[in-house]
């Protein structure tokens, strides 16, 4: 089963990462009608616009996906993503979000499936359906988490506030990851590890084939 340290760390962010997301969308929204006075097409290009990165995104990763550094991958669509809801504070052109949401969707589309490669890499094939399902009940609880706390504190919270806070808690997830992916590499075997595995196997190799094929049936 995975180490409880390794497990937490990867809980903590797919929790923080889900509640930042979720944190910003309902503020997004109502910055880009209210203050930017987007039209619904503006705003429905933006958001298809993301969607279909990421899209693309999972179509790189799954050509590119072992050729890639995992760790710096998600770290950098962590990062992108942080840098479109940073943007909004500065950038308030229609065809520049466009390009940012673009950058950030291609980004943060091959975050999770990297994630879920670290989870089902350690850990036994028995134990991967629970952890899975453990990893989207703690993301949904981050997206309710989020959108909840926008409600109670939306007294105070001016959208500038909403994204300087919602950004840093994604920078937050991505410092996270970087320090977590570090100190939990695949080691290689050792010397003597490789040695009992060739001689099991040697010993595997000189059992009779009818023994074998009769334990098939036992």
């Amino acid at each position: 089963m995975v180490p409880l340290s390794f497990l937490f760390g990867f809980l903590i962010i797919d929790f923080v990462s889900a509640f930042g997301q979720s944190f910003v969308a309902p503020q997004k929204a109502l910055y880009l009608y209210k203050v930017l006075h987007f039209t619904p097409i503006q705003f429905g290009l933006l958001m298809s616009t993301h969607g279909l990165a990421m899209l693309l995104g999972l179509l790189l990763l799954s050509v590119w996906g072992e050729r890639v550094n995992k760790r710096a991958t998600i770290v950098l669509g962590f990062l992108s993503h942080a840098f479109l809801i940073f943007a909004l504070l500065f950038v308030h052109q229609f065809i520049l979000l466009f390009l940012i949401s673009l950058f950030a969707g291609i980004g943060g589309g091959m975050v999770r499936p990297l994630l879920n490669v670290y989870y089902l890499d350690r850990t036994t094939l028995q134990h991967r359906s629970s952890l899975i399902g453990i990893k989207e009940a703690v993301s949904s609880l981050g997206e309710i988490s989020g959108s909840l706390t926008v409600v109670l504190a939306s007294a105070w919270l001016i959208p500038q506030r909403t994204f300087i806070f919602g950004g840093c808690i994604v920078v937050g997830a991505s410092l996270i990851a970087l320090r977590l992916l570090k100190s939990h590499r695949v080691s290689l075997p050792t010397p003597a590890q490789l040695a009992h595995a060739i001689h099991l196997d040697e010993q595997l190799n000189d059992i009779p084939e009818v023994a074998l094929t009769g334990a098939e049936y036992e």
